[in-house]
């Protein structure tokens, strides 16, 4: 933090500004993770481009990947040795269930 002024750091805390983003990053992350499953991929970099639809208005949708711009569904996507490393990393990961509980959550 490169505050001169003592008022304007008062309020900071170093601390509980990194638990607060490392808790938005697990959250992040188990977003992510829930949308590849939801796409039937084992990982987020595995989703292509027409996995995603962008809602235009109330009835028309286009795939993500022609809404931005892209010139295939895959560009992207991670090579085929990539892949399967994706794939062997995840496979030892753990799945589905929830958060462990906070310490001060009601029991």
């Amino acid at each position: 933090m490169a505050a001169q002024n003592r008022w304007l750091t008062r309020g900071l805390d170093p601390d509980l500004t990194s638990a607060r983003a490392a808790n938005y990053l697990r959250s992040w992350r188990r977003e992510m993770l829930k949308l590849a499953e939801a796409c039937g991929v084992v990982h987020p970099a595995l989703i292509t481009g027409d996995m995603v639809e962008i809602l235009l208005g109330h009835r028309a949708s286009t795939p993500l990947w022609q809404q931005v711009g892209y010139d295939s569904p895959d560009w992207g996507l991670p090579s085929t040795a990539q892949v399967e490393q994706l794939r062997s990393i995840m496979a030892a990961a753990p799945h589905g269930g929830s958060a462990e509980p906070s310490a001060t959550a009601r029991r």
